[in-house]
């Protein structure tokens, strides 16, 4: 794991899981802490591509439902009858 402060790396170590450094900001001002990891990030196993493609869809119309419809009355209220109406079909 390596991190950046600033885009400065910072000597970093990982004890128990957790990842420790120190820095010094006396100005106490905002700074920008990314951790970059060099394993890649494998999907869990156990889970199959069915379950997964139906994560990734149920996120991605979560994102429609509040960054659209949201904002509309109507585009709410009709997508609310079209989930009752799939509802009594099955």
């Amino acid at each position: 794991m390596k991190i950046f402060v600033d885009g400065m790396h910072v000597a970093a170590s990982s004890v128990n899981g957790d990842i420790q450094f120190a820095i010094e900001n006396p100005k106490r001002e905002a700074m920008t802490i990314e951790a970059r990891s060099s394993i890649p990030a494998k999907p869990q196993l156990g889970q199959s591509t069915k379950y997964r493609l139906k994560v990734t869809a149920r996120r991605y119309l979560t994102e429609v439902r509040d960054n659209y419809l949201c904002r509309f009355p109507k585009l709410t209220a009709r997508a609310a009858s079209l989930q009752q109406m799939l509802h009594r079909a099955r």
